[in-house]
């Protein structure tokens, strides 16, 4: 099984035109080059970075408390798990942004806690209305998202170790989204206390997956580099890490 080399990062290079991608093919990422991204993705890339750095700050001020033990209060079982204090702050941060986006055009998303929602401009101009009671509520026109907030909760709320937001984005489509449908996946670190970096990934598909490191205080691009699939194919040799919790 192919593992991922990060290597060293170079010094910082940035170039917006680029497309970087990944593509997926039993369970093993693999790379390609492909020119650059339609407007519309760069679009989209942007505004769902955006989001991972809201998320992101909402979480370091959730850790920033006398009592941190506050946030891994559990509140609720959402649709996927329990949530907990840190996971409910950043749900708010989604729903917020949901509202936002709905504003300019129709969407359809997916959160652990919530589920799917889908939510579409209002008329001229007031607030966003749900588009749940259409025959079929993803057929609007407009992307269908899958967030996981906060993807490693229990590690972070007790401040041992990163966290990451993920998000997978598919074009406008009829019904839920399925893998094939996937256009663009992010990867965004939410570090514990102790970190002065972070790091995101970037792919779409049909190209390299680039990760960048970014210092964590002024939110500046340390470094980028492509990842790369090496050649060893022995699942002793890779690294595979399991948790089951409770709840």
């Amino acid at each position: 099984m192919p593992t991922l080399s990060f290597g060293e990062f170079p010094p910082g290079r940035s170039d917006p035109a680029a497309r970087w991608s990944l593509s997926q093919g039993g369970g093993i990422l693999s790379v390609c080059a492909r020119g650059a991204a339609p407007l519309h993705m760069r679009l989209w890339t942007e505004r769902l970075t955006e989001l991972c750095d809201r998320i992101r700050r909402e979480a370091r001020e959730a850790l920033d408390v006398p009592r941190p033990g506050q946030v891994a209060r559990p509140v609720s079982v959402g649709v996927g798990d329990v949530t907990y204090e840190l996971d409910a702050r950043c749900e708010r941060v989604i729903s917020a942004w949901l509202d936002e986006r709905a504003r300019e055009g129709p969407l359809s998303l997916l959160t652990e806690d919530a589920g799917w929602r889908h939510r579409g401009p209002g008329p001229q101009g007031t607030a966003p209305i749900d588009l749940a009671g259409e025959t079929d509520p993803f057929d609007h026109g407009g992307p269908r998202i899958a967030i996981d907030p906060v993807d490693g909760t229990r590690n972070l709320m007790a401040d041992l170790r990163s966290a990451w937001t993920v998000i997978s984005y598919a074009g406008p489509g009829s019904g839920q989204p399925r893998l094939s449908d996937q256009s663009l996946g992010i990867v965004a670190e939410l570090p514990d206390t102790r970190a002065a970096r972070y790091r995101v990934l970037r792919a779409t598909p049909g190209g390299p997956c680039v990760l960048e490191l970014r210092d964590l205080d002024r939110d500046e691009l340390i470094g980028e580099r492509t990842l790369e699939v090496d050649d060893d194919d022995r699942p002793d040799h890779g690294y595979f890490p399991f948790f089951r919790y409770a709840p």
